[in-house]
C-alpha cells in the first residue's frame, strides 16, 4: 500500500495517479492547511509569485484579481493557477530557487513590484533568493501548514510499504510519528534531497529521491524503483 501524506485536496488527485499505476493508495496526510487571513492588499503589484497549489487556492480565495502575472514554482501550480482562470501563467517547472531565476530575469519592474504568496513557515525565503535581482517585492504570508494526526494510515502500518513525501516538513512529521522500526521497513519516495534529508537522519534505511522536484518524477519512483542515492546529513 502506498500512503499518500501531502495536504489534501492536492493527496487525492496523487491518490488518482497512483491507482491509475496499478497501486493501492491511501490518503492520510500528515499536515493540513490552515488560512491565516480574511483579507490582502496588493496596490502596485504587477506579479504574484507562487510557490504551490496551496498559495494558489489561498491567493484566489482572498482576491478575485486574475489579471496579475502569475509565476508558479512548477507545472502543477501553473495548472492549478489557470484552473482559477488567471490567464498568464509562467511556470520554473522546478524549485524555489528556479522560481526566483524565472522572475528575476524576465519580470519587468516598470509593471510593478512581485507579490510572493508564501506559508508562514516556508522551507525556502523567495523573497531573499529574489534580493540579488533588485526587484520590488512584497511577501504575504497567508496560510500555514500545521501537524495533522493520521490515525488511519497508523492503524494500518503493517499494510504500509511506501510513503510519498513532498516536503522536509511532512518528512519531519513522519519521523515524529513513526517508531524506529516502520522507519527501517518503509520505503520513503521523496520529490526533493531536502525533502528526504530529515529521514536519512533519522537513520531510515530506505530513501528514494526524485530525479526531479516534480510529481511526475516522484512517481516514477514507483514505476521502476530505480537504486537512489540518498543525501546525507549536512
Amino acid at each position: 500500500m502506498i500512503w499518500i501524506t501531502r495536504t489534501r485536496p492536492a493527496a487525492e488527485e496523487t491518490a488518482a495517479k497512483v491507482a491509475d499505476m496499478g497501486r493501492m493508495a491511501l490518503v492520510d496526510p500528515v499536515l493540513e492547511v490552515r488560512a491565516l487571513t480574511d483579507a490582502i492588499a496588493f496596490d502596485g503589484m504587477g506579479a504574484v509569485a507562487l510557490t504551490s497549489r496551496n498559495a494558489v487556492e489561498a491567493f484566489a480565495r482572498l482576491s478575485d484579481q486574475r489579471d496579475l502575472t502569475v509565476y508558479a514554482v512548477g507545472d502543477a501550480t501553473a495548472e492549478a493557477a489557470r484552473r482559477e482562470a488567471f490567464s498568464d501563467v509562467r511556470s520554473a517547472s522546478g524549485d524555489v530557487q528556479a522560481l526566483a531565476r524565472l522572475i528575476g530575469e524576465s519580470h519587468d519592474p516598470a509593471s510593478g513590484a512581485v507579490l510572493c504568496i508564501a506559508p508562514a513557515d516556508p522551507a525556502e525565503d523567495l523573497g531573499r533568493l529574489l534580493a540579488p535581482y533588485r526587484l520590488n517585492t512584497a511577501t504575504f504570508s497567508v496560510y500555514e501548514t500545521a501537524p495533522a494526526s493520521p490515525a488511519e494510515a497508523l492503524a494500518q502500518i503493517a499494510r504500509i510499504d511506501t510513503a510519498l513525501v513532498h516536503s522536509a516538513k511532512a518528512a519531519r512529521r513522519l519521523v515524529e510519528l513513526l517508531p524506529p522500526a516502520d522507519l527501517r521497513r518503509i520505503t520513503f519516495a521523496c520529490i526533493s534531497e531536502k525533502a528526504a534529508r530529515p529521514l536519512v537522519e533519522a537513520g531510515c534505511e530506505k530513501v528514494l529521491v526524485a530525479r526531479f522536484p516534480d510529481e511526475a518524477a516522484l512517481l516514477k519512483l514507483l514505476a521502476d524503483r530505480p537504486t537512489q542515492r540518498a543525501p546525507g546529513p549536512e
